[in-house]
């Protein structure tokens, strides 16, 4: 009666020497000691019940249940080697999964260039966008559930590391024919001059811009609070106010009915970070994203 099955490195060891015909050969051919082989041969044998070798002079000869049990081996041996066989080759070939986490005031102006060129660099991977606010994409990370975060530093979080890619203005968006006098590059005094169309705080830009208009005592003007920048921007193009928006979702945005404009000195700027969770080897994938971004965030410019 058997005993336990055998282990795969008792069975390797077997069919090595089975196939070089020696010890010696078997042993330069694993890189391992002959002791180590003759234990495993051993231990081999005594989970078995019975030899698989007998000695016929100086050569190891195969038994009768050696010789049935070499093709079983061999068969056994190729199907644990071939385990991981491609899986390191498509992980290096950019067939994985990467799932990103993104702010949702930069997540549509910043992922998709982005997204596209690594599509168009892996075009086998699988990219996942989570767009969320800052706190929930956080505990995401935290959790494993996303590979990276694109957010605005700072952050403070004790398993979470944020690496600083760049920074973009803040621009004055203005209605383009409502009779409101801000120059191409606006001050502060004209911006006191008009109500402002605020973002939320939910959102950590609608933090930074109303810490920016206290310092600067731009507080206690605003006339509507919105959570979605293209509301911002509709409410402006009504003439409702003016407000302060990332230069990012002004980039690429169509000009008819608002002007954007910089604040001439002492303007407002934002940083654009990407966060990983502290002790996550990256992959391949999450290096060339963060690789991207930092090309895209350059285009923002000064």
């Amino acid at each position: 009666m058997l005993g336990d099955h055998p282990e795969s490195r008792h069975l390797r060891c077997f069919v090595a020497v089975a196939e070089a015909g020696s010890l010696r050969a078997a042993a330069r051919r694993l890189g391992l000691a002959q002791p180590t082989i003759t234990g495993h041969l051993r231990r081999l044998e005594a989970t078995l019940g019975f030899p698989v070798f007998e000695r016929v002079g100086r050569r190891l000869v195969l038994t009768d249940q050696g010789r049935r049990l070499l093709p079983r081996a061999q068969q056994a041996v190729r199907a644990i080697e071939s385990v991981a066989e491609g899986i390191g080759d498509g992980l290096d070939a950019g067939r994985g999964r990467l799932i990103v986490g993104a702010i949702p005031t930069m997540s549509p102006y910043l992922l998709p260039p982005v997204l596209a060129r690594l599509r168009g660099e892996y075009p086998e991977s699988e990219l996942i966008v989570h767009e969320d606010l800052t706190e929930r994409l956080l505990e995401r990370l935290d959790e494993h559930s996303i590979d990276v975060a694109v957010l605005s530093p700072p952050i403070s979080h004790p398993r979470i590391d944020c690496e600083t890619l760049g920074s973009e203005r803040l621009l004055v968006v203005a209605p383009a024919d409502a009779g409101m006098d801000v120059s191409p590059d606006s001050s502060l005094g004209e911006l006191r001059k008009h109500p402002r169309i605020t973002l939320s705080d939910m959102h950590c830009l609608g933090t930074q811009i109303e810490d920016f208009c206290a310092r600067h005592a731009l507080e206690g003007q605003a006339t509507c609070h919105a959570t979605q920048l293209d509301t911002v921007f509709e409410l402006v193009r009504l003439g409702l106010g003016l407000s302060l928006v990332p230069a990012m979702a002004a980039r690429n945005r169509p000009a008819d009915g608002l002007r954007f404009s910089p604040v001439r000195r002492n303007g407002p700027r934002r940083e654009i970070g990407i966060a990983v969770r502290i002790g996550r080897s990256p992959s391949l994938l999450a290096d060339r994203f963060a690789a991207l971004l930092e090309l895209e965030v350059r285009t923002l410019g000064a």
